[in-house]
């Protein structure tokens, strides 16, 4: 809501939204492992909400095999 009430237009939102998830989506453990990532990438993989979301589905449905 604090995005929507400073940017003028809803494409706007759209985009800073996009550019800021873009990075995040692609710093999970599913994509790449950990031991492949710099230092301060490790860390935020490791806290990155996705990579909880994605373990969590994976022991949910049966494969908690992850990298």
């Amino acid at each position: 809501m604090l995005l929507g009430s400073v940017v003028a237009t809803p494409e706007g939102v759209t985009r800073i939204a996009f550019a800021a998830l873009f990075p995040i989506t692609f710093m999970r453990l599913d994509v790449r492992p950990l031991s492949s990532m710099p230092g301060p990438l490790q860390t935020v993989a490791s806290w990155n909400p996705t990579t909880t979301l994605s373990d969590g589905l994976r022991k949910l449905f049966g494969n908690p095999n992850t990298a």
